[in-house]
């Protein structure tokens, strides 16, 4: 992943949050969503998009890469991973699609379906801080 693509987006989201936490301490009410989505838009992605994100036989792990830490199954939110032989399995045909598994990753040698390569990992400005 191009880390300055990364950066970029980083800069944005904080400023985002920023911008919301402002909000939230001067009790301003309304929509505070940077880009409004059509109500057509956001029920179609709720019935179709969101579920298909959440089924974990999207996820791959790239045996070469994994050291069968385990921190994936450790921090999965919803206990979906377990580890087996020394790799994350998924047990559970849905989970949150948080993608926390594939962002604590210390090899990212976890993948969720063929884009995730290109998208990078994230990982938090300070030095530190889990996910």
């Amino acid at each position: 992943s191009d880390p300055q693509k990364v950066e970029g987006i980083n800069r944005a989201a904080e400023a985002q949050i920023d911008a919301v936490i402002e909000a939230v301490r001067a009790r301003r009410t309304g929509n505070m969503m940077r880009h409004r989505v059509p109500l057509f838009a956001s029920c179609a992605y709720h019935a179709i998009g969101l579920p298909r994100m959440q089924q974990t036989s999207k996820f791959a792990v790239d045996a070469d890469r994994c050291i069968g830490c385990g921190l994936c199954a450790k921090r999965c939110p919803m206990a979906a991973i377990e580890m087996r032989d020394g790799l994350p399995v998924w047990t559970k045909p849905e989970c949150a699609a948080c993608l926390r598994c594939l962002h604590c990753c210390p090899k990212f040698a976890i993948s969720h379906g063929k884009r995730t390569a290109s998208h990078g990992q994230y990982r938090h400005p300070k030095p530190g801080v889990r996910m």
